[in-house]
């Protein structure tokens, strides 16, 4: 037997003694019929343990659709909250923007038109607020993808989006909410014949800080069981306050007590 034979053998031998000292190796002979008993996995079912019978499935499914139905609303309600927190944080740049307007302007909020009332028509020789504010704002004013074709797609920045403005009113007009001054200056022009409408009614807010500069343009934060579901942000020199609207600035007419045009 050469050396190679021998330490084959030799190997061999190791091999077969490694599997008898593991615990399972039965009689091996010359032949190589080696019996090795490998520990398995059980499969048998523990006789101590049992499926859920088709009641206890039914109660688990009615139990979770009852906390599906008390979790629903209170996460419905915390998702109008957080818009309605966007659409406040929204106002509040607006009146940042109108205070930085003013202390360029001798204190005068901007004579323009509101931004959702039709009577008077579209004056394309009239300014607009969008465009009078854009350079106090972080963004640009709503504008055309195509300067060139007025029916092209309308691009809007979130600041002017309302998140609860489902119809989209900004759509239209680019912007979510309407612009109050506006429309008192134009009361003022044609019911009073006012010629300095635009003093006039900035006077009025510093006398009447609780007259709202600038509102949602609709009733879109429903649900709170609040009278107008809509947010609001308040005249208020270094702070203007963004929050609840409190009544219905169409309803306040003429009898607001604005003084003649001095």
């Amino acid at each position: 037997m050469n050396i190679d034979a021998r330490l084959g053998s030799r190997r061999a031998e190791v091999f077969v003694d490694g599997l008898r000292r593991a615990g399972g190796a039965g009689p091996v002979d010359g032949t190589c019929h080696m019996f090795v008993n490998w520990p398995t996995r059980s499969t048998a079912v523990d006789p101590g343990r049992r499926a859920f019978t088709l009641i206890e499935l039914l109660v688990v499914i009615s139990i979770v659709s009852v906390l599906i139905g008390i979790l629903m609303p209170a996460l419905a309600a915390v998702q109008r909250e957080a818009r309605r927190t966007k659409c406040l944080s929204n106002l509040r740049q607006f009146g940042m923007a109108f205070q930085l307007y003013m202390d360029d302007n001798r204190d005068l909020l901007p004579r323009v038109l509101p931004l959702h009332d039709l009577t008077w028509g579209p004056n394309p020789d009239d300014p607009g607020l969008l465009s009078v504010l854009e350079r106090y704002l972080s963004v640009r004013a709503p504008h055309r993808e195509d300067p060139n074709d007025p029916d092209s797609r309308l691009i809007v920045s979130d600041l002017f989006k309302c998140p609860s403005d489902t119809e989209p009113s900004w759509s239209r007009t680019g912007i979510s909410y309407e612009y109050w001054p506006g429309a008192l200056m134009i009361a003022r022009e044609v019911f009073r014949a006012d010629p300095n409408s635009q003093r006039t009614v900035s006077r009025f807010y510093e006398r009447t800080p609780d007259f709202p500069v600038l509102t949602d343009a609709g009733q879109w934060h429903t649900g709170s069981g609040r009278p107008y579901a809509q947010n609001a942000v308040y005249y208020g020199g270094a702070t203007w306050n963004a929050d609840w609207l409190n009544f219905n600035p169409a309803g306040a007419g003429t009898g607001l007590g604005l003084p003649g045009g001095g």
